[in-house]
C-alpha cells in the first residue's frame, strides 16, 4: 500500500507543470476577456459621452436662437404698438421714364438721391 500511494504522489508531482500550464492559459484568456470587456465599456461610455455634449451644445444653441426670436417678436410688437410697421418696407423704386437713360451728372445724382434715404 505503501508503494501505490507514493507512485500517486510521484504521478501527481509530474502532473503538476501541466496543470499549472493550463490553469495559467485558462487565467490570461479569461484576463484577456475581462479586458476587451472592459475597453468596450469604456469606448462606448466615452462615444454617448461625446453625444452627450453634443446634445448639451444644440439644446444651447436652441435656447439661444429662441431667446433671439422673443427679442425680435418684442421689438416688432412695441413697433407694432407705436405704428412703425412699415418701417420694415423697402424705400420706393424711383420713377420710370420712358427717355432712354444717359450717364449725366443729374441722372446720377437722381439715382443716388433714390438709392439712399434722405436725411430727416
Amino acid at each position: 500500500m505503501f508503494e501505490a500511494t507514493l507512485s500517486e504522489d510521484l504521478i501527481s508531482i509530474l502532473e503538476k507543470p501541466a496543470q499549472i500550464a493550463a490553469a495559467d492559459n485558462r487565467l490570461r484568456a479569461a484576463a484577456a476577456d475581462a479586458l476587451t470587456t472592459v475597453l468596450d465599456v469604456v469606448a462606448e461610455a466615452q462615444s454617448t459621452f461625446a453625444s452627450a455634449q453634443g446634445a448639451d451644445r444644440e439644446i444651447h444653441s436652441a435656447e439661444e436662437h429662441a431667446a433671439v426670436l422673443h427679442r425680435l417678436l418684442d421689438i416688432a410688437e412695441l413697433r407694432r404698438k407705436v405704428g412703425d410697421a412699415g418701417a420694415w418696407r423697402s424705400p420706393p423704386s424711383p420713377p420710370r421714364s420712358s427717355k432712354p437713360t444717359s450717364t449725366s451728372p443729374t441722372s446720377a445724382s437722381t439715382a443716388r438721391n433714390y438709392a439712399s434715404p434722405s436725411p430727416a
